[in-house]
């Protein structure tokens, strides 16, 4: 997320920009409740109505640096646009419309659907998949 008026040609479609300060305390007292066990349905767009919204996120982070604010999230697997309904529901809470408590209700007491708006793919990177065991693939 950028909060700069001016963003580089090189890099605009690295990077959601927004318009607005940003309070990036409430996103971090935000962010730690994700971390841990919990159904995230509410953050889920579609369901699997066979498979578990319930997810292990290790790790989300806040980090601030200046004009770049970067979110970034580690878990087991993720549901379908839950990392956008997430980083969505965080720059509400950034923004002050929505408060780090109802962030909180959101992963505690989950509702289908509940968390959004979406925040848009642009800035949204897969940086990395593991594996427990190494993949087996037939000759």
């Amino acid at each position: 997320m950028n909060e700069d008026t001016t963003v580089p040609p090189s890099v605009r479609h690295m990077a959601l920009r927004v318009r607005r300060a940003l309070d990036v305390s409430r996103m971090r007292a935000a962010a730690r409740a994700l971390v841990g066990v919990h159904d995230f349905c509410s953050f889920a767009t579609s369901l699997d109505e066979a498979g578990s919204t319930v997810r292990q996120v290790y790790e989300a982070r806040v980090l601030d640096h200046g004009s770049v604010i970067e979110f970034w999230i580690a878990a087991n697997a993720f549901l379908r646009h839950q990392v956008r309904n997430t980083v969505g529901q965080l720059l509400q809470v950034g923004f002050g419309r929505s408060g780090v408590e109802v962030f909180h209700e959101l992963v505690n007491r989950p509702q289908r659907g509940a968390a959004g708006p979406a925040a848009d793919a642009r800035g949204l990177c897969l940086v990395k998949v593991t594996y427990e065991a190494p993949l087996q693939f037939a000759a």
